[in-house]
């Protein structure tokens, strides 16, 4: 079980970031509807940044719902990092010592 950690850090820290900034499926099959009912954070952030029917377009909006995002997924990576104890995995090995 020790060996599989890295691999476990890695796919954990990736499906995360993932799935933190997917949008495409949800915005090709409902566009966020019924009633903004489907919408995630990151296809609220497109839309209030790019896709306003009423010429309102919001940039600062957008750009502040994409920081959150960045935010949240450094932290999370943050504590995936203290949590699988990275700076284990990345230290000399303990037999060529």
């Amino acid at each position: 079980m020790p060996q599989l950690r890295w691999p476990i850090l890695f796919v954990t820290s990736y499906q995360t970031l993932s799935l933190l900034t997917s949008f495409e499926y949800i915005l090709l099959a409902t566009d966020g509807g019924p009633g903004r009912g489907t919408e995630v954070w990151s296809l609220a952030a497109y839309h209030t940044a790019l896709n306003n029917y009423g010429g309102n377009l919001e940039y600062g909006l957008g750009a502040a719902y994409a920081l959150v995002l960045v935010i949240i997924g450094i932290a999370l990576s943050l504590t995936y990092m203290r949590f699988f104890n990275f700076r284990d995995l990345v230290a000399r090995p303990r037999i060529e010592q």
